[in-house]
């Protein structure tokens, strides 16, 4: 059975094909592609984030990969290792919500999860907390996103939710602060508010290397 279009449809259906083609096309290539962030080479000086200590620094990114940094922060904590934290962004957004946690702890095996809006000195951060524990240690992680120089909870729904945008206007990155590691039994919230201090000081310093302001747009 042949299918006949009329003329009218026709036009109407290569001007469709036309309008939302050449965007895609000309986004898989990364043409479209747009970065709001000044300056994303120094997001990788966590050395300004306080009581941080680099340990790595992409220096030459891989495609699309805009950075990825890493390092430890001494939480004084005894008998366990200094927490891990990674700053990374992408254009690739499978890279960053595939498993955040495991960018600082491989290997956490998540028992509990929760999600809060945590406050300090009238900034709010969306932040999700993973947590595996057993009688002597406790493991966790802690991570925010940042889509378009503003935390999220959810990349997923922000980016659904634009997407049209994002179909004529290109991609933009995603970006994910994330800090985990161990504590005893008895320091896990000492470690804890050690560590969402830490996150609040990220956060920062990307919003001041990406030129962000208070309130970004």
């Amino acid at each position: 059975m042949r299918l006949r279009l009329s003329a009218r449809f026709a036009v109407a259906l290569l001007a469709l094909v036309a309008v939302t083609g050449v965007p895609v096309a000309v986004h898989d290539r990364g043409l479209l592609d747009t970065d709001r962030c000044q300056d994303p080479a120094a997001l990788r000086t966590t050395l300004l984030i306080p009581g941080s200590r680099p340990i790595f620094e992409e220096r030459d990114p891989k495609p699309r990969e805009i950075l990825f940094a890493m390092g430890e922060l001494d939480t004084g904590a005894r008998a366990v290792p200094p927490l891990r934290y990674a700053i990374a962004r992408s254009f690739d957004p499978t890279w960053i919500t595939g498993r955040p946690a495991g960018l600082v702890l491989p290997r956490l095996e998540t028992q509990e999860r929760a999600f809060r809006w945590e406050q300090r000195n009238g900034e709010s951060l969306p932040i999700h907390w993973l947590h595996e524990s057993s009688r002597a240690v406790s493991r966790f992680a802690a991570y925010f996103f940042v889509v378009d120089g503003r935390p999220v909870k959810s990349p997923t729904t922000t980016v659904l939710g634009d997407a049209l945008e994002r179909l004529v206007g290109g991609a933009r990155p995603l970006g994910v602060v994330v800090i985990g590691g161990a504590a005893l039994a008895r320091d896990v919230g000492k470690v804890e508010d050690a560590a969402e201090d830490w996150l609040f000081a990220a956060w920062d310093h990307y919003r001041t290397a990406c030129g962000y302001g208070a309130d970004p747009v």
